[in-house]
Order: structure tokens, then sequence, then C-alpha cells
């Protein structure tokens, strides 16, 4: 299948509970995959593969975690970026929060303001997830400080985007 539909179909999914929690609801029903005259094992296959990816890239960053040079801030900060963008695929959000905050003290130490906002938007959609919308907005509003004062077009855009779908 192409890897285009499967986003799609994510993105899809992800807009259905965002509109949902707009109008008041809570839960939204999915269906987790489509057959496209495929076998339903290969079908129920090709979506436990791609839960086991966050997984993998989970246990994979934090090897690397490990392995990098104690004092090595950046690649610190990165690694645990990404393990938390993992988390939040994985459903575990308040994990995700946890590396976010460590991620953004390692990026505030070494005053790298631009990925600093990149870590204050995540935390912002994490909040959002957990219907914490007061810490989000927040995050969000830190998020959209820093882009405007360092020029950041990609974090403007996400940190608008956000806000403009969330607190309008």
């Amino acid at each position: 299948l192409e890897k285009a539909k499967i986003k799609a179909s994510i993105e899809r999914i992800l807009n259905s509970a965002r509109i949902a929690h707009l109008c008041g609801g809570y839960s939204v029903c999915f269906h987790s995959g489509f057959y496209m005259k495929q076998e339903s094992k290969k079908v129920y296959e090709t979506i436990k593969h791609n839960l086991k990816q966050y997984d993998a890239a989970i246990q994979n960053y934090t090897l690397a975690l490990h392995k990098i040079k104690i004092n090595d801030y950046e690649m610190q900060a990165i690694f645990l970026t990404n393990i938390a963008q993992a988390c939040v695929g994985k459903g575990m959000i308040e994990k995700a929060i946890a590396y976010n905050e460590d991620a953004l003290k390692l990026r505030v130490m070494l005053e790298n303001n631009i990925e600093t906002g990149d870590n204050y938007v995540n935390m912002g959609g994490a909040y959002i997830i957990l219907k914490e919308f007061d810490k989000a907005k927040y995050y969000i509003d830190t998020a959209l400080y820093i882009a405007n004062k360092y020029d950041y077009a990609e974090l403007k855009y996400k940190a608008r985007k956000i806000y403009a779908f969330y607190f309008s």
C-alpha cells in the first residue's frame, strides 16, 4: 500500500478527533484499517507493524541516547524530543511530556532558542491531547513568541495552526 494513503488516513482520524472535541465529544470510533482487496490477516499484520514502529523508534532512540557522549547536550535533546514524538504516537502522553521537558531544559541551558520553540509547540500539542487547555495555551503562546522573535517561519506556522484550531 502507498505510505501516503496510510499517512492521509491517520491524519483524517486525527482531524475527526479534533472536530469531535470542538463539538464537545470525547471519543471517536474508527476502523483501524482497510482491506483494499487484501486478506484480513495481511491487513491486521500491517496495522500491527505500523504500531510497532513507534516501539522500535522509542527503543532505538533510547539506545542512542545512552551511547552518546555524556556532555553532548544537543544530541541528547534531539533524541529526547524524538522519543517524545514516538510516545505521542503510542498514546503515552505523560511520558511524551516528561521527555519534552528534559529536552527543553537542555535546550534552554544551551540557549538554543529556535529548537526550544519546537519543544514548546510539542508540549502544547501534548497538553491539548490531555485536554489541559490552559497549559497548552501557555506552551503554544511561548512557541509563538519564540517564532516571532527569531523569525522562525515553520514554527510560526505550526503554532498559529494549533492556535487557530483550538483557541480562536
